[in-house]
């Protein structure tokens, strides 16, 4: 068969065949629902002239060609067909009960007194919003499918003339596991640019359509009980970046008022003149004039015994609210940006701008949205009769219509709307700091002067060498790239792995330290791979918390020419613990998964001649490829099928080591008498029965990582990977295991009983203070070679050596920069038990 004929074959034997609709050639708007008659773009286009100002005029661009064809066109691909191959199969049949298998346990913890103690939020199946999903009868089926649609602009070569926007859906019925491999996530269209999409509900229009009938129902047969049944699918939720929520959820925006999707605060503005730094709160105010206004919360209960509340809380008490003292307008004029400070710089309040807002917003009680406060905006939204009185309406609530999106039954505000912590901790939070630290703004308690600058990124360019590869791609020069496309996991290494014992080595005050570590623990505890239990969200909470007040104590005290820094982004930092409650997983809600769907796409490109036909076609083919996959019972998936018998909670550990070494040609970091030494004492006999080895493949729960020991190094090696964790016996006076860290000279095998150990260096922590953290650890190597037994390394650890007597080691973390279940356990937990 010709490649023609078998693309032509695979389409017909999956049913999933492309729905073509019009589109405007600048991407203004899908010639769908209220446009479908029209022959003319009506959109107002924005554009800039030649000299750089924006002008608006009607696009006006014809819909067809002189033959009566449609000029532009993108593509959809249907749901139910992608529904229908997976439920043939009978191995994802079964995968797919597993979100109502799963929700058993948040409803048993609902009803069981103190079940929430132990109950750990890991997938969007353990939300509380599913509780609130199924008192409305939503999603009640074992069978009924819960999805979300994912988007993002991309561009798929280096230029700005080959920008799309991709619109994926993940099924939330199967394990994390399955749901987030690149076969079961599902593009929908893919929309063909330079232009980012006007009126983007337009192109949205067909693929909720199809959702809309599958919220009421289709027939299906399912390939495990081989029988058919209505198949029901609601759209539970948008995974999308700020810039494109806001293009779908129909409020405001970041550049509005109320700014926030998820509570009421007010935005605070500056001056027209960046520059005028105003007054220093504390200066120059008369006694009790500066009375505090705080926020009060508000909330609506929600099925779970009060457990929202105890998430959206800190560790602090609400202060009371009050009318407070209304600051006198002033003349000044204030800027068109909004900032998001919990405190208002005292001399900002006289202007007009900011009169009505509250000197003091509680960390602990900001004014929360919720969906029956949300019904209330849209009625008064559609109370307004004039175009002003919808402005000012939109203005003050921050919503500015009804969404498409809310035709669905799961449709829940905010929740539906969830944050995406992936650009918020790897690039928009990270890159603002980086900012500050360098501004050099008066009076910053620390600062990177442009040689210590300098210096600091040589040093992380230097330690890529002691960076293990299961690390991944080290990062560069943060001084020199920053500003030329500086990737997001290499701001999670710059801030996670290197920035801290720099702050530490260079005697940053314990204020900057204490900062820096709540900004860290926060990240790495709301995304840390084995979920989240009630305390964990408490203590994220806690930390966002501390570290916005300490940001604004410290970084923006008081001066309007630092408002800047208090972003929408900080600000977005203080919902993190009660999203965690409400939708289950920030990581399993985040748009990472839709940026690497994007990536396979854009590496799927093979010519750049005519970039959106090429993708589309090669999308098309690769979508259909996956559901023949499911249609021909693809074996691969039985491994993530539910084990039949019981098991015993045991990991799955296995290790292989490379090939023997020969001692002939010494010992890297260790004189070979005294090597051999350190063997016999544990009756390692090298010249009886005991191989040395300068390597290990290590395999733990599926994951396999390679331990190169320093005698296996050449002169070709980028990377010394020696550098390990391993689980030290619990003592009798602690009786729990601790991690210990150990520098790899070499593996010797014992033939006899094939027992394995490690020789090489133990890690001595120093006592000082912030020496011994949850993110890394100081200290230096002991000069004595040790043996220890190589099935207890649980991990590599990366190394960052600022002088002979001072060491920094560092765990893995995950791809968002959580904590991993080991390092919570054998480390931070043993901390706070020794604490």
């Amino acid at each position: 068969l010709s490649l023609y004929l078998v693309k032509k074959l695979i389409a017909k034997f999956t049913e999933l065949l492309p729905k073509r609709v019009d589109m405007c050639k600048h991407s203004c708007i899908a010639f769908v629902g209220k446009y479908s008659d029209l022959t003319h773009c009506p959109w107002r286009r924005t554009e800039k002239d030649e000299k750089g100002k924006k002008k608006t005029f009607i696009c006006g661009e014809s819909r067809f060609d002189e033959k009566g064809k449609a000029r532009r066109l993108y593509w959809t691909l249907p749901v139910l067909d992608r529904l229908k191959a997976m439920f043939l199969n009978p191995t994802m049949s079964q995968l797919l009960r597993y979100r109502h298998e799963h929700l058993q346990g948040l409803q048993r913890a609902k009803g069981t007194t103190g079940g929430w103690d132990d109950f750990v939020f890991q997938d969007t199946v353990d939300g509380l919003n599913n509780l609130t999903l199924a008192a409305k009868g939503v999603l009640e089926e074992p069978r009924d499918i819960a999805l979300a649609i994912a988007t993002d602009g991309a561009q798929l070569i280096a230029n700005k003339d080959s920008s799309v926007w991709v619109i994926t859906a993940a099924c939330l019925n199967t394990p994390p596991a399955v749901r987030f491999q690149r076969a079961h996530q599902m593009v929908l269209a893919v929309i063909p640019g330079p232009n980012a999409p006007g009126d983007i509900e337009s192109f949205f229009r067909p693929i909720l359509q199809e959702m809309a009938q599958l919220s009421v129902g289709a027939w299906v047969w399912d390939g495990l009980t081989e029988e058919w049944f209505v198949l029901k699918a609601v759209l539970v939720g948008l995974y999308a970046d700020q810039p494109g929520s806001s293009k779908l959820n129909k409020m405001t925006g970041t550049q509005g008022r109320r700014g926030c999707r998820l509570c009421m605060i007010e935005g605070c503005y500056g001056h027209t003149r960046s520059g005028d730094g105003g007054q220093e709160d504390g200066d120059g105010r008369e006694p009790g004039g500066d009375q505090q206004q705080s926020s009060t919360g508000n909330s609506t209960a929600v099925p779970g015994h009060g457990i929202q509340q105890q998430a959206n809380s800190g560790d602090g008490t609400a202060t009371p609210g009050g009318n407070g003292t209304a600051a006198p307008r002033g003349s000044q004029k204030a800027g068109k940006t909004p900032y998001f400070p919990l405190r208002t710089p005292t001399s900002l309040l006289t202007l007009p701008s900011n009169q009505d807002r509250p000197s003091t917003y509680d960390p602990a009680a900001l004014p929360l949205r919720t969906h029956a406060i949300y019904e209330e905006h849209i009625d008064e939204i559609n109370a307004c009769t004039s175009k002003a009185a919808l402005a000012a309406t939109a203005k003050q609530t921050g919503v500015a219509a009804l969404p498409l999106l809310a035709y669905s039954p799961g449709f829940l505000h905010p929740e539906f709307f969830p944050l995406d912590v992936y650009h918020l901790y790897s690039f928009n939070t990270l890159a603002l700091l980086w900012k500050a630290f360098r501004s050099q703004a008066p009076g910053d308690p620390f600062t990177l002067t442009e040689d210590e600058s300098i210096r600091f990124g040589r040093m992380v360019a230097d330690a890529a060498a002691d960076l293990p590869g299961a690390f991944g791609a080290p990062a560069r020069n943060p001084h020199k790239y920053f500003n030329t496309r500086f990737k997001m996991f290499e701001w999670i290494a710059v801030f996670h792995q290197y920035m801290g014992p720099y702050l530490h080595s260079t005697g940053a005050s314990a204020r900057v330290i204490e900062m820096f570590l709540a900004l860290l623990d926060g990240i790495s505890f709301s995304v840390q791979s084995g979920g989240c239990t009630l305390a964990d969200i408490k203590l994220v909470n806690k930390c966002f918390k501390r570290f916005c007040l300490l940001w604004e104590e410290l970084f923006v005290r008081g001066q309007p020419s630092l408002l800047s820094r208090c972003r929408l982004s900080i600000h977005l930092l203080l919902h993190v613990g009660g999203l965690i409650a409400t939708t289950g997983s920030l990581r399993a809600s985040s748009q990472a998964a839709c940026e690497r769907t994007i990536g396979t796409i854009k590496k799927e490109l093979r010519g750049h001649k005519e970039p959106f036909a090429t993708v589309a076609n090669r999308t098309q083919l690769v979508e259909q490829f996956h559901a023949l996959e499911m249609l021909l019972d693809d074996q691969s998936l039985r491994k993530w099928a539910p084990a039949s018998g019981p098991t015993d909670g045991t990991e799955d550990v296995d290790i292989k080591v490379d090939e023997p070494m020969d001692l002939s040609n010494g010992i890297e970091g260790a004189s070979v008498e005294d090597f051999t030494a350190a063997l016999l004492s544990q009756d390692y006999d090298l010249n009886d029965g005991t191989s040395l080895h300068a390597s290990i493949r290590y395999t733990r729960s599926g994951e396999t990582i390679r331990v190169r020991a320093r005698s296996g190094l050449t002169d070709k090696s980028t990377r010394r990977d020696s550098r390990v964790a391993w689980i030290k016996p619990g003592v009798i006076d602690a009786g729990a295991d601790t991690a210990g860290f150990f520098d790899v000279v070499a593996f010797a095998l014992r033939l006899e009983d094939e027992s394995l150990v490690a020789v090489g260096r133990s890690f001595l922590p120093s006592v000082t203070p912030d020496a011994v953290t949850n993110h890394w650890v100081c200290g230096r190597w002991s000069s004595d070679l040790e043996v220890i037994d190589a099935t207890r390394i649980v991990d590599v650890m990366g190394s960052m050596e600022m002088s002979e007597s001072r060491t920094y080691l560092f765990p893995r973390k995950n791809g968002m920069a959580g904590f991993s279940e080991w390092w919570c356990r054998y480390h931070i937990e043993a901390r706070q038990q020794a604490g």
